[in-house]
Parts: structure tokens; C-alpha cells; sequence
């Protein structure tokens, strides 16, 4: 039978391109899994970060637990102000509510394309602090 809506193979998916405008801010292009497959609770993007750029401003959130996968490639993560080197299949995550302490940044200090598999709980209260920027960003600042 043809396949419904929310069964889809990540080449079917319009891959977008992003940057954030505060540097040093996030450049690269996004595959919107659960978007596209009709999530709405949850978060689930494939992030394609190329070399000598990061994947977001420093930055930790009140609400949302974030998952990481590298599915492709290796790149340094920022984690308060220690750097660590991750390789494809390495796992992390960060909890809700962890401070500027455990802000994280995923930095691609590589010569190849990094994808990251990025797995977040979607909670519209959250604030994401962003203490290089000063700044707080929040859901209900995003354009409609």
C-alpha cells in the first residue's frame, strides 16, 4: 500500500538551510524528521554543520532536554568552558535546567561535513540562555 504521511525516508525530507544572526551563532542546514513526519511533542532534526562552523550559540535551556548523535563525521563540544573531542556514534545529553556551567556548543573543527542526529523535548516555556550573548531566546520570540 502507499506509505501515509507519517512514514518517511530522510531523502524525501526539503533539507533548510539556517543561520543565526548573533555571531558566534549556528550556520548549517537541518533534515526536520519530525516535522515532516507530523511530531509536534517532540524534536527530532538531523543537523549538517561544515567545517569551521558550529552548530549554535553557547547556550543551555530551561525546559528541554536535548539528545546528540553523531551519525557522520567528528567536531569539538563545548561544555561550560572545557572542550571535548566526539567521534562518529558517540552519544550525550543535556538535561533541563543545567546552567551556564553546562551551556554546550557543538564546534566542527574538522575537514568534512559533521551530521548530528538532535533529539529535544519541544516544551513551548522553555528559555534557552546564551550567557556569551547575554541574551535569553524564547519559543514565543520564533517568527510564525
Amino acid at each position: 500500500p502507499e506509505r501515509p504521511d507519517f512514514i518517511k525516508h530522510f531523502s524525501d525530507i526539503e533539507t533548510r538551510t539556517y543561520e543565526q544572526t548573533d555571531p558566534p551563532g549556528g550556520k548549517g542546514r537541518s533534515i526536520a524528521l519530525s516535522h515532516a513526519t507530523g511530531g509536534g511533542k517532540l524534536s527530532a532534526d538531523i543537523l549538517i554543520v561544515a567545517p569551521d562552523d558550529v552548530l549554535s550559540h553557547f547556550h543551555w535551556h530551561t525546559k528541554w532536554e536535548e539528545f546528540f548523535h553523531l551519525l557522520r563525521g567528528e567536531c569539538s563540544v563545548r561544555v561550560g568552558d572545557p572542550r571535548y573531542l566526539l567521534a562518529e556514534g558517540d552519544s550525550l545529553t543535556f538535561p533541563p535546567d543545567m546552567g551556564e556551567g553546562k551551556g554546550h556548543q557543538f564546534i566542527n573543527d574538522s575537514s568534512a561535513d559533521v551530521w548530528i542526529l538532535a533529539v529535544d523535548s519541544h516544551d513551548a516555556d522553555d528559555e534557552a540562555h546564551r550567557p556569551d550573548l547575554g541574551t535569553i531566546w524564547r519559543r514565543s520570540d520564533r517568527p510564525a
